[in-house]
């Protein structure tokens, strides 16, 4: 019997930590983090909020989300340019100030607008047969820039600022 009790415990052990979600989440709450082929800081005011984050969309969020940052992962289209330059005219027609241009050596657009009274920036690129967004709502320009500013791609193990 005290065979079976030693036998079953580590199994118990390993279950609950599993359930737990101990060691089975890669997704970090804050701070220095990698997202597919990004790494990037997330202050760490905010918090990631795991029931809206998914593999390909995290959500951190400060204050009741009165500020929250989105990262973002999609497969690309066959014509990113034809695509960024769509996104672009479609948040020109809905009153945002949307531009194309550069980030970290990729196409890419650059927007600002106002959301359910938040002020929203964000930038949507194309890297490595993706889209990638990441976007600040409810933030300043300044947290924005810090944000964007941490954004590094990955190169293998080398990384591209």
């Amino acid at each position: 019997m005290k065979h079976c009790i030693r036998c079953l415990l580590p199994a118990i052990l390993l279950i609950a930590l599993i359930l737990s979600g101990c060691n089975v989440s890669k997704m970090p709450f804050n701070g220095d983090i990698s997202f597919h082929d990004l790494s990037l800081t997330i202050d760490k005011r905010f918090i990631r909020d795991s029931t809206q984050s998914t593999r390909d969309l995290w959500i951190f969020e400060h204050g009741g989300y009165s500020e929250y940052v989105i990262l973002s992962r999609k497969d690309a289209p066959a014509d990113v340019t034809a695509s960024l330059e769509d996104y672009a005219a479609y948040l020109t027609e809905e009153g945002a100030e949307a531009e194309l241009t550069e980030f970290l050596g990729c196409e890419a657009v650059s927007s600002s607008y106002t959301k359910d009274g938040k002020a929203c920036r964000e930038i949507l690129f194309a890297y490595s047969g993706s889209l990638y967004a990441i976007a600040l709502r409810g933030g300043d320009e300044e947290g924005f820039r810090a944000l964007t500013d941490s954004v590094r791609i990955h190169k293998g193990t080398e990384e591209q600022s």
